[in-house]
């Protein structure tokens, strides 16, 4: 152990004594190190990480789609859906949900505007999540006459209720219309996307099929059971409503990862090339590092040959050499982290001042990221 830590001492001494080489060296890993990490930490945050739930990879979104120009699936009308959910196999439960904008107050405060998710009663059991505070839906709540109720955000309960203790059970206004608070969502929770407000979503059949409300669909598929499997089943679901009803005549349906459906492909693209040009920026700084540290040991011929005449082992050399790299590449390490934390923090601020983000977009330096 002594003779490593005197190999590091003199490795330093090295290092000072050349400063030019070894600044350059390091300059070159931060920036790689740095440029990589932060570019991870957005692509890891946007949509590799997934949807913060308990076994989220089998969430799909459950969507209709035109046989003649297939696009991106989308709502289905209630009808359908209704006939999905009991006709499949391929998924341990099916949700519905349907998007509003909700206008929320206190009976005589001030009205703000937030994103608003109707949700079956089933909704909050098939992402396996529960309020942190109060109650989840019940069917009793989708039931005419019912007493209107609400589930509100985290971030509404402190910003506009102030973190009351007795939110659970107050009665608050949405559009206009007085409703219950039966729970308060855990922290960031805002599925499908940025949503603020939930209430339930009643599912009655219109008199004609294409009429009425629609409704975007998502589960959870089985285990063992495949995207792939799903979908020939959907398929085949979808013929048999085309053949009994000519409103789903050029109809499918289609399953999919749930966060493919609200990510656009482009910024998946787009992501994912500038990942993979910073790692390009990292190869290159790691070839220049390398090319540095050759021509360094190319000057040192002559030190080198006097620490052979003196007695110097060829391991305790090439001992000296690694810890004279170690140094550097330890340096240049730490210094490209304390970069790539600076751009995590850029980056927030600006999501943050541009747009409200989706729920699972957490931008963050994690193991995963370091590791």
């Amino acid at each position: 152990m002594g003779d490593i830590l005197q190999d590091f001492r003199y490795g330093a001494r090295m290092l000072r004594k050349r400063p030019g080489t070894a600044t350059l060296a390091i300059v070159a890993l931060a920036l790689g190190i740095g440029l990589t990490t932060a570019m991870f930490s957005v692509v890891n945050g946007v949509f590799l990480r997934g949807l913060p739930f308990e076994d989220a990879g089998r969430i799909v979104y459950v969507g209709a789609d035109n046989l003649k120009k297939p696009g991106r699936p989308n709502s289905m009308p209630v009808q359908d859906f209704l006939d999905l959910k009991s006709q499949q196999a391929s998924l341990d439960d099916i949700a519905g949900m349907s998007s509003f904008q909700a206008t929320v107050s206190e009976l005589n405060g001030v009205p703000m505007r937030y994103g608003g998710v109707r949700l079956t009663s089933n909704a909050l059991a098939v992402l396996r999540i529960q309020p942190a505070q109060g109650r989840d839906f019940s069917d009793a709540d989708l039931q005419p006459g019912a007493e209107r109720v609400v589930l509100i955000s985290h971030e509404i309960w402190l910003a506009q209720f102030l973190g009351a203790a007795d939110i659970v059970g107050k009665v608050v206004r949405i559009n206009n219309e007085p409703a219950t608070v039966i729970g308060v969502m855990p922290e960031r929770f805002g599925f499908p996307d940025s949503a603020r407000v939930w209430v339930p979503l009643p599912l009655v059949a219109p008199a004609a099929r294409s009429d009425g409300e629609r409704v975007g669909a998502f589960g959870r598929l089985r285990r063992g059971v495949s995207l792939e499997t799903a979908n020939r089943e959907l398929a085949l679901i979808a013929g048999r409503l085309a053949a009994q009803y000519p409103e789903n005549k050029d109809r499918t349906l289609t399953a999919m990862p749930f966060l493919r459906r609200f990510i656009a492909g482009a910024v998946v693209n787009l992501l994912s090339t500038m990942l993979a040009a910073v790692f390009g920026v990292l190869l290159i700084a790691c070839v220049n590092v390398a090319n540095l540290q050759l021509a360094r040991a190319a000057e040192r011929g002559k030190e080198v040959a006097v620490q052979l005449a003196i007695g110097a082992s060829r391991g305790r050399i090439v001992r000296q050499m690694l810890c004279e790299g170690l140094l550097v590449s330890s340096i240049g390490g730490v210094a490209g982290l304390g970069l790539a934390m600076a751009g995590v923090i850029f980056i927030n601020r600006g999501v943050a001042i541009d747009d409200t983000p989706p729920f699972w977009v957490d931008i963050r330096l994690d193991p995963t990221v370091l590791f």
